[in-house]
């Protein structure tokens, strides 16, 4: 009985570390949304229902490599991506695999070009 208890306990705790592993949070005002990604793998949805999927893959330095819908590329800080009704930038690299975006824009309906659902 006892083994089976510490087994369920070691299984809750490897669940709650690998959660805590990629966080997400983010701050929209006025089309503009700061948004935070820590950890790699950590996602955001960007433009809402069926916008765009970014996945951080790395960061380092001055550079983040991240998945947009699946394809891997690399952004530098301070660098403007064109996104459907908007602009994506790498504002920072925080710490290893930390990053601050900022997006810019709207969706055509005056919601903010990011619908940033953690996943």
């Amino acid at each position: 009985m006892y083994r089976s208890l510490l087994a369920g306990s070691a299984t809750l705790l490897a669940a709650l570390s690998l959660s805590a592993c990629t966080s997400q949070t983010q701050k929209c005002n006025d089309g503009v949304c700061d948004i935070d990604l820590s950890g790699v793998g950590s996602t955001v949805e960007l433009g809402g229902d069926g916008g765009s999927d970014l996945e951080l893959v790395s960061a380092s330095g001055k550079t983040a490599k991240v998945k947009l819908d699946g394809k891997e590329g690399q952004l530098t800080v301070g660098q403007l991506v064109p996104l459907r009704g908007g602009t994506l930038e790498l504002v920072e690299v925080e710490g290893e695999n930390e990053i601050q975006l900022r997006v810019k824009g709207s969706s055509g309906d005056g919601a903010p070009a990011t619908g940033a659902d953690a996943k």
